[in-house]
Protein backbone atom coordinates (compact mmCIF):
# COMPACT_ATOMS: atom_id res chain seq x y z
CA UNK A 1 0.00 0.00 0.00
CA UNK A 2 1.43 3.30 -0.90
CA UNK A 3 2.31 5.58 2.09
CA UNK A 4 0.19 8.33 0.66
CA UNK A 5 -3.10 6.57 1.32
CA UNK A 6 -2.78 6.33 5.18
CA UNK A 7 -1.78 9.95 5.35
CA UNK A 8 -4.73 10.94 3.24
CA UNK A 9 -7.06 8.85 5.37
CA UNK A 10 -5.65 10.39 8.58
CA UNK A 11 -6.09 13.81 7.17
CA UNK A 12 -9.69 13.16 6.28
CA UNK A 13 -10.53 11.35 9.55
CA UNK A 14 -12.82 13.50 11.85
CA UNK A 15 -13.14 11.27 14.92
CA UNK A 16 -11.76 12.87 18.16
CA UNK A 17 -11.88 16.44 16.91
CA UNK A 18 -14.32 17.52 19.62
CA UNK A 19 -12.10 16.01 22.31
CA UNK A 20 -9.25 18.23 21.25
CA UNK A 21 -11.53 21.27 21.28
CA UNK A 22 -12.83 20.47 24.75
CA UNK A 23 -9.30 19.94 25.98
CA UNK A 24 -8.35 23.45 24.94
CA UNK A 25 -11.55 24.87 26.43
CA UNK A 26 -11.00 23.00 29.69
CA UNK A 27 -7.53 24.46 30.10
CA UNK A 28 -8.86 27.98 29.45
CA UNK A 29 -11.79 27.41 31.81
CA UNK A 30 -9.57 26.17 34.61
CA UNK A 31 -7.29 29.14 34.12
CA UNK A 32 -10.24 31.52 34.20
CA UNK A 33 -11.61 29.84 37.33
CA UNK A 34 -8.24 30.12 39.05
CA UNK A 35 -7.96 33.74 37.99
CA UNK A 36 -11.46 34.45 39.30
CA UNK A 37 -10.58 32.88 42.63
CA UNK A 38 -7.40 34.97 42.77
CA UNK A 39 -9.27 38.19 42.13
CA UNK A 40 -11.99 37.18 44.55
CA UNK A 41 -9.52 36.61 47.37
CA UNK A 42 -7.77 39.88 46.59
CA UNK A 43 -11.07 41.82 46.55
CA UNK A 44 -12.26 40.18 49.76
CA UNK A 45 -8.99 40.95 51.49
CA UNK A 46 -9.07 44.55 50.24
CA UNK A 47 -12.61 45.01 51.55
CA UNK A 48 -11.77 43.53 54.92
CA UNK A 49 -8.61 45.61 55.31
CA UNK A 50 -10.41 48.79 54.24
CA UNK A 51 -13.20 48.20 56.76
CA UNK A 52 -10.61 47.73 59.48
CA UNK A 53 -8.72 50.88 58.41
CA UNK A 54 -11.98 52.87 58.44
CA UNK A 55 -12.83 51.67 61.95
CA UNK A 56 -9.37 52.53 63.23
CA UNK A 57 -9.53 56.00 61.66
CA UNK A 58 -12.99 56.78 63.06
CA UNK A 59 -12.08 55.56 66.55
CA UNK A 60 -8.92 57.68 66.60
CA UNK A 61 -10.45 60.79 65.01
CA UNK A 62 -13.20 60.91 67.63
CA UNK A 63 -10.60 61.90 70.24
CA UNK A 64 -8.95 64.76 68.29
CA UNK A 65 -10.73 67.51 70.20
CA UNK A 66 -7.83 69.94 70.52
CA UNK A 67 -6.76 68.95 74.02
CA UNK A 68 -3.20 68.31 75.13
CA UNK A 69 -3.75 64.56 75.42
CA UNK A 70 -5.70 64.20 72.15
CA UNK A 71 -3.16 62.02 70.33
CA UNK A 72 -2.61 59.81 73.37
CA UNK A 73 -6.36 59.23 73.69
CA UNK A 74 -6.69 58.68 69.94
CA UNK A 75 -4.06 55.94 69.96
CA UNK A 76 -5.68 54.29 72.98
CA UNK A 77 -9.16 54.44 71.40
CA UNK A 78 -7.93 52.89 68.16
CA UNK A 79 -6.23 50.07 70.03
CA UNK A 80 -9.21 49.38 72.27
CA UNK A 81 -12.16 49.83 69.92
CA UNK A 82 -11.02 48.86 66.45
CA UNK A 83 -11.17 45.19 65.47
CA UNK A 84 -11.31 43.42 62.14
CA UNK A 85 -10.82 40.10 60.40
CA UNK A 86 -9.00 39.04 57.24
CA UNK A 87 -9.85 35.73 55.57
CA UNK A 88 -6.88 35.19 53.25
CA UNK A 89 -3.21 35.96 53.01
CA UNK A 90 -0.11 35.40 55.03
CA UNK A 91 -1.63 37.17 58.07
CA UNK A 92 -5.16 35.76 57.97
CA UNK A 93 -7.13 35.96 61.19
CA UNK A 94 -8.25 38.62 63.66
CA UNK A 95 -6.92 42.15 63.26
CA UNK A 96 -6.45 44.04 66.49
CA UNK A 97 -3.88 46.31 68.05
CA UNK A 98 -1.31 48.87 66.85
CA UNK A 99 0.89 46.17 65.32
CA UNK A 100 -1.66 45.91 62.51
CA UNK A 101 -1.60 49.57 61.40
CA UNK A 102 0.35 52.81 61.34
CA UNK A 103 -1.07 56.18 62.46
CA UNK A 104 -0.06 59.71 61.55
CA UNK A 105 -1.74 62.88 62.80
CA UNK A 106 -2.26 66.04 60.78
CA UNK A 107 -3.37 69.63 61.25
CA UNK A 108 -4.85 69.84 57.75
CA UNK A 109 -6.32 67.33 55.36
CA UNK A 110 -3.39 65.17 54.22
CA UNK A 111 -2.55 64.88 50.56
CA UNK A 112 -1.85 61.55 48.90
CA UNK A 113 1.53 62.90 47.89
CA UNK A 114 4.14 62.33 50.56
CA UNK A 115 6.02 65.52 49.69
CA UNK A 116 2.94 67.58 50.61
CA UNK A 117 1.85 65.28 53.40
CA UNK A 118 4.90 66.16 55.48
CA UNK A 119 3.79 69.80 55.62
CA UNK A 120 0.56 69.00 57.44
CA UNK A 121 1.94 66.82 60.26
CA UNK A 122 0.55 68.14 63.55
CA UNK A 123 3.29 69.86 65.53
CA UNK A 124 1.34 69.48 68.80
CA UNK A 125 -1.56 67.29 69.99
CA UNK A 126 -3.79 70.36 70.15
CA UNK A 127 -3.30 70.90 66.40
CA UNK A 128 -4.19 67.34 65.37
CA UNK A 129 -7.50 67.35 63.50
CA UNK A 130 -7.01 64.46 61.06
CA UNK A 131 -5.61 60.95 61.33
CA UNK A 132 -4.23 58.83 58.53
CA UNK A 133 -4.31 55.04 58.96
CA UNK A 134 -2.09 52.83 56.84
CA UNK A 135 -2.43 49.04 56.83
CA UNK A 136 0.86 47.31 55.85
CA UNK A 137 0.84 44.85 52.94
CA UNK A 138 -0.93 41.52 53.29
CA UNK A 139 0.43 38.95 50.79
CA UNK A 140 -2.17 36.93 48.88
CA UNK A 141 -0.80 33.73 47.26
CA UNK A 142 -1.99 33.36 43.68
CA UNK A 143 -3.36 30.14 42.17
CA UNK A 144 -3.38 30.81 38.44
CA UNK A 145 -0.59 33.34 38.81
CA UNK A 146 1.63 30.85 40.60
CA UNK A 147 1.12 28.25 37.86
CA UNK A 148 1.83 30.79 35.16
CA UNK A 149 4.94 31.95 37.00
CA UNK A 150 6.19 28.33 37.26
CA UNK A 151 5.63 27.72 33.55
CA UNK A 152 7.42 30.95 32.75
CA UNK A 153 10.40 29.90 34.78
CA UNK A 154 9.83 32.08 37.85
CA UNK A 155 8.15 35.36 38.84
CA UNK A 156 5.84 36.56 41.57
CA UNK A 157 3.49 33.95 43.01
CA UNK A 158 1.74 36.38 45.42
CA UNK A 159 0.53 39.99 45.40
CA UNK A 160 0.43 42.59 48.20
CA UNK A 161 -2.90 44.07 49.35
CA UNK A 162 -2.98 47.16 51.60
CA UNK A 163 -5.48 49.80 52.75
CA UNK A 164 -5.53 53.42 53.86
CA UNK A 165 -8.11 55.66 55.52
CA UNK A 166 -8.25 59.32 56.57
CA UNK A 167 -10.74 60.62 59.13
CA UNK A 168 -11.15 63.99 60.76
CA UNK A 169 -12.75 65.68 63.76
CA UNK A 170 -14.69 68.90 63.24
CA UNK A 171 -16.72 71.23 65.40
CA UNK A 172 -19.76 72.89 63.82
CA UNK A 173 -21.78 75.67 65.45
CA UNK A 174 -25.28 76.84 64.53
CA UNK A 175 -27.33 79.89 65.49
CA UNK A 176 -24.32 81.91 66.64
CA UNK A 177 -22.59 85.11 65.58
CA UNK A 178 -20.01 84.22 62.91
CA UNK A 179 -16.91 85.53 64.69
CA UNK A 180 -13.58 83.66 64.68
CA UNK A 181 -10.39 84.49 66.55
CA UNK A 182 -6.86 83.17 66.62
CA UNK A 183 -6.19 81.37 69.88
CA UNK A 184 -3.75 83.20 72.20
CA UNK A 185 -1.71 79.99 72.36
CA UNK A 186 -1.79 76.48 70.97
CA UNK A 187 -2.76 75.03 74.37
CA UNK A 188 -5.50 77.59 75.11
CA UNK A 189 -8.70 76.16 76.61
CA UNK A 190 -11.56 78.50 77.45
CA UNK A 191 -12.70 76.54 80.50
CA UNK A 192 -9.32 77.20 82.15
CA UNK A 193 -9.73 80.98 81.73
CA UNK A 194 -13.32 81.69 82.70
CA UNK A 195 -13.38 85.21 84.19
CA UNK A 196 -10.34 86.41 82.22
CA UNK A 197 -10.64 89.09 79.56
CA UNK A 198 -9.54 88.98 75.94
CA UNK A 199 -8.55 91.95 73.86
CA UNK A 200 -9.68 91.13 70.34
CA UNK A 201 -8.04 92.95 67.45
CA UNK A 202 -10.64 93.09 64.68
CA UNK A 203 -9.36 92.24 61.21
CA UNK A 204 -11.03 92.30 57.80
CA UNK A 205 -8.87 89.67 56.11
CA UNK A 206 -7.07 86.45 56.95
CA UNK A 207 -3.74 88.12 56.20
CA UNK A 208 -4.19 90.46 59.17
CA UNK A 209 -5.31 87.81 61.62
CA UNK A 210 -2.69 87.19 64.31
CA UNK A 211 -2.88 85.66 67.78
CA UNK A 212 -5.77 87.37 69.52
CA UNK A 213 -7.12 88.73 66.25
CA UNK A 214 -10.77 88.30 65.30
CA UNK A 215 -12.62 88.37 62.02
CA UNK A 216 -15.96 87.47 60.45
CA UNK A 217 -16.49 83.98 59.09
CA UNK A 218 -17.56 84.07 55.48
CA UNK A 219 -18.91 80.55 54.99
CA UNK A 220 -22.28 80.87 56.67
CA UNK A 221 -24.85 81.24 53.86
CA UNK A 222 -25.66 77.54 53.58
CA UNK A 223 -28.03 76.38 56.27
CA UNK A 224 -29.84 79.68 56.85
CA UNK A 225 -33.44 78.93 57.63
CA UNK A 226 -36.24 80.57 55.68
CA UNK A 227 -37.47 82.20 58.88
CA UNK A 228 -34.12 83.80 59.67
CA UNK A 229 -34.08 87.59 59.72
CA UNK A 230 -30.98 87.35 57.50
CA UNK A 231 -32.49 85.00 54.91
CA UNK A 232 -32.07 86.18 51.33
CA UNK A 233 -29.08 88.40 52.05
CA UNK A 234 -25.62 87.87 50.57
CA UNK A 235 -22.13 89.27 50.90
CA UNK A 236 -21.58 92.29 53.13
CA UNK A 237 -25.27 92.68 53.96
CA UNK A 238 -25.46 89.07 55.15
CA UNK A 239 -22.34 89.39 57.31
CA UNK A 240 -23.60 92.59 58.94
CA UNK A 241 -26.99 91.01 59.63
CA UNK A 242 -25.48 87.91 61.20
CA UNK A 243 -23.21 90.01 63.41
CA UNK A 244 -25.93 92.40 64.57
CA UNK A 245 -29.00 90.17 64.85
CA UNK A 246 -29.95 88.85 68.26
CA UNK A 247 -31.14 85.60 66.67
CA UNK A 248 -29.28 85.03 63.38
CA UNK A 249 -31.29 81.89 62.61
CA UNK A 250 -29.85 78.49 61.86
CA UNK A 251 -26.69 79.53 60.04
CA UNK A 252 -24.02 76.89 60.70
CA UNK A 253 -20.29 77.08 60.15
CA UNK A 254 -17.15 75.13 60.92
CA UNK A 255 -17.44 72.08 58.65
CA UNK A 256 -14.52 71.80 56.25
CA UNK A 257 -12.61 74.67 57.81
CA UNK A 258 -13.27 78.41 57.98
CA UNK A 259 -12.63 81.17 55.49
CA UNK A 260 -12.81 84.76 56.65
CA UNK A 261 -15.17 87.09 54.85
CA UNK A 262 -13.57 89.62 52.52
CA UNK A 263 -16.84 91.55 52.11
CA UNK A 264 -16.69 93.42 55.40
CA UNK A 265 -14.29 96.03 56.74
CA UNK A 266 -13.21 96.61 60.32
CA UNK A 267 -15.65 99.54 60.40
CA UNK A 268 -18.45 97.19 59.34
CA UNK A 269 -17.56 94.70 62.08
CA UNK A 270 -17.54 97.47 64.68
CA UNK A 271 -20.91 98.78 63.50
CA UNK A 272 -22.48 95.32 63.66
CA UNK A 273 -21.17 94.61 67.15
CA UNK A 274 -22.14 98.04 68.53
CA UNK A 275 -25.79 97.50 67.62
CA UNK A 276 -25.95 95.72 70.98
CA UNK A 277 -25.31 99.08 72.60
CA UNK A 278 -28.03 100.97 70.71
CA UNK A 279 -25.48 102.44 68.34
CA UNK A 280 -26.82 102.62 64.79
CA UNK A 281 -25.34 104.41 61.83
CA UNK A 282 -23.95 103.93 58.36
CA UNK A 283 -24.47 100.36 57.25
CA UNK A 284 -26.61 99.57 60.32
CA UNK A 285 -28.80 102.69 60.27
CA UNK A 286 -31.73 100.74 58.84
CA UNK A 287 -31.68 98.33 61.78
CA UNK A 288 -32.65 100.97 64.36
CA UNK A 289 -35.96 100.37 66.06
CA UNK A 290 -36.29 96.78 64.86
CA UNK A 291 -36.86 94.11 67.50
CA UNK A 292 -34.51 91.69 65.70
CA UNK A 293 -31.66 94.14 66.28
CA UNK A 294 -32.60 95.44 69.71
CA UNK A 295 -29.97 96.67 72.14
CA UNK A 296 -28.92 94.67 75.15
CA UNK A 297 -30.52 95.09 78.55
CA UNK A 298 -29.00 97.73 80.84
CA UNK A 299 -27.91 99.81 77.85
CA UNK A 300 -28.29 103.54 78.42
CA UNK A 301 -31.20 104.57 76.20
CA UNK A 302 -32.00 107.72 78.16
CA UNK A 303 -33.56 108.96 81.37
CA UNK A 304 -37.16 109.23 82.49
CA UNK A 305 -38.35 112.80 82.93
CA UNK A 306 -40.94 113.85 85.48
CA UNK A 307 -43.69 112.80 83.09
CA UNK A 308 -42.29 109.32 82.70
CA UNK A 309 -41.06 109.95 79.14
CA UNK A 310 -37.76 108.43 78.08
CA UNK A 311 -35.41 111.25 77.05
CA UNK A 312 -32.50 109.92 74.92
CA UNK A 313 -29.05 110.35 76.37
CA UNK A 314 -25.96 111.35 74.39
CA UNK A 315 -23.64 109.49 76.77
CA UNK A 316 -22.52 105.94 75.94
CA UNK A 317 -23.08 103.23 78.53
CA UNK A 318 -20.21 102.57 80.90
CA UNK A 319 -17.73 99.80 80.09
CA UNK A 320 -17.08 97.13 82.66
CA UNK A 321 -13.33 97.07 83.39
CA UNK A 322 -10.77 94.80 81.73
CA UNK A 323 -8.26 92.79 83.75
CA UNK A 324 -5.85 94.95 85.72
CA UNK A 325 -2.85 93.54 83.87
CA UNK A 326 -4.05 95.23 80.68
CA UNK A 327 -3.60 98.57 82.40
CA UNK A 328 0.12 97.90 82.89
CA UNK A 329 2.55 98.28 80.01
CA UNK A 330 3.35 94.87 78.54
CA UNK A 331 1.68 93.07 81.42
CA UNK A 332 -0.79 91.19 79.21
CA UNK A 333 -0.80 90.32 75.54
CA UNK A 334 -4.24 89.43 74.24
CA UNK A 335 -5.29 87.33 77.26
CA UNK A 336 -5.74 88.65 80.78
CA UNK A 337 -5.23 86.88 84.10
CA UNK A 338 -8.73 87.24 85.54
CA UNK A 339 -7.79 89.85 88.17
CA UNK A 340 -9.91 93.00 87.89
CA UNK A 341 -9.89 94.17 91.52
CA UNK A 342 -8.45 97.65 90.83
CA UNK A 343 -10.74 98.23 87.88
CA UNK A 344 -13.69 96.98 89.87
CA UNK A 345 -13.03 99.45 92.67
CA UNK A 346 -12.74 102.32 90.18
CA UNK A 347 -16.04 101.27 88.60
CA UNK A 348 -17.73 101.06 92.01
CA UNK A 349 -16.29 104.44 93.06
CA UNK A 350 -17.53 106.08 89.87
CA UNK A 351 -21.02 104.60 89.67
CA UNK A 352 -21.90 103.41 93.18
CA UNK A 353 -20.28 105.99 95.50
CA UNK A 354 -17.62 103.51 96.58
CA UNK A 355 -19.99 100.84 97.92
CA UNK A 356 -19.88 97.57 95.98
CA UNK A 357 -23.52 96.52 95.52
CA UNK A 358 -22.71 92.98 94.45
CA UNK A 359 -19.60 91.82 96.35
CA UNK A 360 -20.54 88.18 95.87
CA UNK A 361 -20.18 88.38 92.07
CA UNK A 362 -16.70 87.28 90.96
CA UNK A 363 -17.08 87.81 87.23
CA UNK A 364 -18.08 90.83 85.18
CA UNK A 365 -20.89 88.82 83.60
CA UNK A 366 -22.25 87.97 87.04
CA UNK A 367 -21.93 91.64 88.05
CA UNK A 368 -23.81 92.64 84.88
CA UNK A 369 -26.63 90.17 85.55
CA UNK A 370 -27.01 91.59 89.04
CA UNK A 371 -27.07 95.14 87.62
CA UNK A 372 -29.80 94.21 85.17
CA UNK A 373 -31.92 92.62 87.88
CA UNK A 374 -31.51 95.62 90.19
CA UNK A 375 -32.21 98.04 87.35
CA UNK A 376 -35.41 96.24 86.40
CA UNK A 377 -36.60 96.28 90.00
CA UNK A 378 -35.89 100.00 90.29
CA UNK A 379 -37.58 100.68 86.97
CA UNK A 380 -40.72 98.92 88.16
CA UNK A 381 -40.76 101.08 91.28
CA UNK A 382 -40.25 104.29 89.28
CA UNK A 383 -43.00 103.44 86.79
CA UNK A 384 -45.35 102.81 89.68
CA UNK A 385 -44.45 106.14 91.28
CA UNK A 386 -44.86 108.06 88.02
CA UNK A 387 -48.48 107.00 87.93
CA UNK A 388 -49.02 107.92 91.58
CA UNK A 389 -50.84 111.17 92.55
CA UNK A 390 -48.01 111.83 95.02
CA UNK A 391 -45.45 112.16 92.24
CA UNK A 392 -46.46 115.69 91.24
CA UNK A 393 -46.80 116.86 94.85
CA UNK A 394 -43.29 115.74 95.64
CA UNK A 395 -41.60 117.60 92.78
CA UNK A 396 -41.44 114.82 90.26
CA UNK A 397 -39.95 111.36 90.37
CA UNK A 398 -36.41 112.70 90.24
CA UNK A 399 -36.87 114.73 93.36
CA UNK A 400 -38.74 111.90 95.02
CA UNK A 401 -35.85 109.50 94.55
CA UNK A 402 -33.17 112.09 95.20
CA UNK A 403 -31.41 111.25 91.91
CA UNK A 404 -29.84 113.66 89.44
CA UNK A 405 -30.54 111.19 86.59
CA UNK A 406 -26.99 111.35 85.33
CA UNK A 407 -24.86 109.09 87.52
CA UNK A 408 -24.71 105.36 87.83
CA UNK A 409 -26.25 102.54 85.81
CA UNK A 410 -29.03 102.21 88.36
CA UNK A 411 -29.86 105.90 88.13
CA UNK A 412 -29.26 106.82 84.50
CA UNK A 413 -30.33 103.55 82.93
CA UNK A 414 -33.90 103.82 84.00
CA UNK A 415 -35.22 103.60 80.47
CA UNK A 416 -34.00 101.44 77.65
CA UNK A 417 -33.97 102.15 73.91
CA UNK A 418 -37.22 101.91 71.99
CA UNK A 419 -36.22 98.40 70.94
CA UNK A 420 -34.14 96.24 73.22
CA UNK A 421 -33.69 92.62 74.17
CA UNK A 422 -34.58 91.76 77.73
CA UNK A 423 -32.34 88.69 77.64
CA UNK A 424 -28.93 89.60 79.16
CA UNK A 425 -27.37 87.03 76.82
CA UNK A 426 -27.66 89.68 74.09
CA UNK A 427 -24.17 90.73 75.13
CA UNK A 428 -22.85 87.19 74.72
CA UNK A 429 -20.86 86.24 71.61
CA UNK A 430 -19.92 82.71 70.63
CA UNK A 431 -16.35 82.74 69.34
CA UNK A 432 -14.82 80.13 67.06
CA UNK A 433 -11.25 79.74 68.29
CA UNK A 434 -8.87 78.71 65.51
CA UNK A 435 -5.18 77.82 65.53
CA UNK A 436 -3.11 80.34 63.60
CA UNK A 437 0.25 79.32 65.09
CA UNK A 438 1.43 77.76 61.84
CA UNK A 439 0.37 80.79 59.79
CA UNK A 440 -3.02 81.79 58.47
CA UNK A 441 -4.34 79.39 55.85
CA UNK A 442 -7.52 79.18 53.82
CA UNK A 443 -9.06 76.38 55.87
CA UNK A 444 -8.88 77.39 59.51
CA UNK A 445 -10.08 74.52 61.65
CA UNK A 446 -11.92 75.28 64.86
CA UNK A 447 -10.10 74.26 68.02
CA UNK A 448 -12.93 75.22 70.36
CA UNK A 449 -16.11 77.28 70.53
CA UNK A 450 -16.65 79.40 73.63
CA UNK A 451 -18.89 82.18 74.93
CA UNK A 452 -17.61 85.65 75.80
CA UNK A 453 -19.33 88.60 77.45
CA UNK A 454 -18.86 91.93 75.66
CA UNK A 455 -17.63 94.53 78.17
CA UNK A 456 -18.53 97.55 76.05
CA UNK A 457 -18.53 99.07 72.61
CA UNK A 458 -15.68 98.62 70.18
CA UNK A 459 -12.88 101.16 70.32
CA UNK A 460 -10.25 101.76 67.65
CA UNK A 461 -10.78 98.37 66.07
CA UNK A 462 -10.63 96.48 69.38
CA UNK A 463 -13.24 94.62 71.40
CA UNK A 464 -12.79 93.68 75.05
CA UNK A 465 -14.62 90.60 76.26
CA UNK A 466 -14.70 88.29 79.26
CA UNK A 467 -14.57 84.51 78.80
CA UNK A 468 -17.77 82.99 80.18
CA UNK A 469 -17.94 79.31 79.20
CA UNK A 470 -16.81 76.72 76.68
CA UNK A 471 -19.23 74.96 74.34
CA UNK A 472 -19.43 71.36 73.23
CA UNK A 473 -18.59 68.08 74.93
CA UNK A 474 -17.42 68.15 78.56
CA UNK A 475 -18.49 71.80 78.94
CA UNK A 476 -20.91 73.07 81.51
CA UNK A 477 -23.99 75.25 80.97
CA UNK A 478 -23.63 78.18 78.60
CA UNK A 479 -25.62 81.45 78.49
CA UNK A 480 -25.81 81.37 74.68
CA UNK A 481 -28.37 79.43 72.68
CA UNK A 482 -25.78 78.34 70.16
CA UNK A 483 -25.64 74.69 69.20
CA UNK A 484 -22.26 73.01 68.83
CA UNK A 485 -21.93 69.58 67.26
CA UNK A 486 -19.02 67.17 66.99
CA UNK A 487 -18.52 65.61 63.59
CA UNK A 488 -16.26 62.67 62.84
CA UNK A 489 -16.12 61.77 59.18
CA UNK A 490 -14.15 59.69 56.70
CA UNK A 491 -12.44 61.48 53.86
CA UNK A 492 -10.97 58.50 52.02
Amino acid sequence: MPLRMPLTRYRDEEQGTVLVFWGVVLVAFCGLLALTLDFGRMATTQTELQAFADNVALAAAGELDGRADAIERAEAAAAALAEGHVSFGDRAGTLRGPQEYELSFHSSLPSKYDSKLALSIAAAPQQARFVRVTIPDHLIRLGFGAARAALAGGGASSVPVAAEAVAGFELVACNVTPIAMCMPSVDFRAEAHVGSTLELELAASAGGLLAGGAGVVGTVVEGLGDTSVCAGLVGRALSLCLIAAKDPGSACFGAGGLDLSLDVSVTDIEAGLDVRFNQFGGATAGMAGQADFGAAANVLGGVLNNSGVCVPSASPPPHLPVDDCFEGVGACVGLGDGDWSEGRQEYVDLYYDGVDPFPEEDTRYGFYLAEVQAQNELLEDVVALVGSPLAGLLGGVGGLLGLDWVTGPLASGLCSPASYDEDPARRILTIAGVDCAAGVAEDLHVQQYFDVFVLGETEDGKLNVEIVACLGADCGPSPSEGEVRDYVRLYR
